[in-house]
């Protein structure tokens, strides 16, 4: 196989893409990042020879339900990812812009307060 520089999880994206678990050539295209994601998930279990031979066993509807299922896992995962893996160059910009943008948001209360409380009187 010819390197094409991409790592094994991307050609199994792009696989499942292509060739989609849960509806083959007539599957509607992916709602969002975690449908892809469980599409590839599927891909690779695809590559696998013993499971492969199972889950080509499985009913077009169950096979929704499969990747359905795991979008959702991923989706939680994400969502419930513990701090000590937010590791990542991305997961420290991410947590860099949400505490400039805390520090945003208290310094402008601040501005306010004392915008109220500093008006000069009429009269």
């Amino acid at each position: 196989m010819a390197d094409t520089g991409l790592s094994t999880a991307q050609r199994q994206l792009a696989h499942g893409s292509k060739y989609p678990y849960d509806g083959g050539s007539e599957a509607a295209p992916a709602i969002d990042w975690a449908h892809v994601a469980a599409r590839g998930v599927m891909a690779d279990l695809l590559d696998r020879r013993g499971v492969k031979w199972e889950l080509e066993k499985v009913d077009l509807d169950v096979r929704a339900d499969i990747v359905t299922a795991v979008a959702a896992i991923v989706r939680a995962a994400l969502a419930s990812r513990p701090a000590e893996v937010d590791g990542s160059p991305v997961d420290q910009a991410c947590a860099r812009v949400r505490r400039a943008e805390a520090e945003m948001k208290a310094a402008r209360k601040a501005l306010m307060e004392v915008m109220t409380t500093a008006a000069p009187a009429n009269g």
